[in-house]
């Protein structure tokens, strides 16, 4: 991908979405339309051939980083 098609993606998904759906004329919970978002993205990602799944669920290396992902957790949750 360009530069210019990466930053036209990060545009449309990071300001224009947020924006057509906050002054959407008809609103839908959040939660729910974000559940449907990450279910599509799920599956059209299990669906590429040449996505490694094992990269998605690598609980082998879940012990060694437990710590460091702890730690975030518990900052940006104090943070919050």
């Amino acid at each position: 991908m360009t530069r210019s098609a990466l930053w036209l993606e990060f545009l449309v998904l990071f300001v224009g979405l947020p924006l057509a759906y906050r002054y959407a004329p008809v609103k839908i919970p959040a939660l729910p339309l974000l559940w449907v978002v990450a279910g599509y993205a799920g599956w059209r990602l299990l669906a590429d051939p040449l996505f490694d799944r094992a990269r998605l669920w690598n609980f082998a290396q879940l012990p060694g980083r437990l710590g460091a992902i702890l730690g975030i957790f518990a900052l940006v949750a104090f943070a919050l």
